[in-house]
């Protein structure tokens, strides 16, 4: 995935979910953790951080949970606790 145009995307997703605008993907808890990507110049968000490539970070965004593996950091391992089954 292009690094530029998935951090353009992922500026879009996180302003449409900060406007609580409709989602196509499952909603998750994601507004109290401040994201930060490794390959491209890209940040958002407050709280425990969650580092990882930009195509991790939106396809987490969009609602999808297999890139949890791929993402570090305190907020990362928050959520997977959070997101985890059972």
């Amino acid at each position: 995935m292009p690094v530029v145009p998935a951090a353009a995307a992922a500026t879009r997703v996180w302003a449409d979910q900060e406007k609580n605008s409709a989602r196509v993907f499952d909603s998750l808890p994601l507004r109290t953790y401040r994201f930060v990507a490794t390959d491209v110049a890209w940040e958002a968000g407050r709280g425990a951080e969650v580092r990882g490539p930009i195509s991790a970070i939106l396809l987490l965004l969009t609602g999808r949970r297999v890139a949890l593996p791929r993402l570090s950091g305190a907020g990362a391992e928050e959520l997977r606790a959070r997101l985890s089954p059972g």
